[in-house]
């Protein structure tokens, strides 16, 4: 196989956006963040693209990943406050009733278990079907 530019290209770009996107160089941060510098970015893509579709498109995903256009907090506005969620109408619950159980129990006490005789059965017996040694099946073969 021939090595070619465009493999070496190939492998630094998936270098590129595996190992160095997050956060992205602070000289590609610098280029890319003024109008003029994404505009020239975007041309290359495109030219690069138009010349090797592979290349373009491994370029075009590192400048789309190492654009702070994707990030985008607006800081501007407080948050409005919170709104208390409706009622669903069920009652309120009172405290003191939580613990009537415990004291009807007493500390310490289990639920009572009944105590009665058995009531499963066994299942009755049934006469296994054995196979008849005399008889062979045969299968045909599809």
């Amino acid at each position: 196989m021939k090595v070619e530019a465009e493999h070496f290209m190939i492998l630094s770009l998936i270098a590129y956006i595996a190992f160095f996107s997050h956060p992205p160089p602070s000289f590609v941060t610098m280029v890319l963040s003024n109008p003029f510098g994404q505009l020239l970015a975007l041309v290359g893509v495109v030219y690069v693209y138009m010349k090797k579709p592979v290349v373009g498109l491994l370029l075009g995903i590192a400048y789309l990943v190492s654009s702070t256009t994707l990030e985008y907090m607006d800081e501007s506005k407080p948050k409005e406050k919170e709104k208390a969620q409706p009622s669903s109408g069920a009652p309120k619950v009172d405290m003191a009733q939580i613990g009537k159980l415990a004291q009807m129990l007493g500390k310490g006490s289990k639920l009572p278990m009944e105590k009665g005789k058995d009531v499963t059965q066994k299942p009755p017996e049934t006469n296994t079907v054995k196979p008849d040694p005399k008889t062979v099946e045969k299968f045909t073969p599809f």
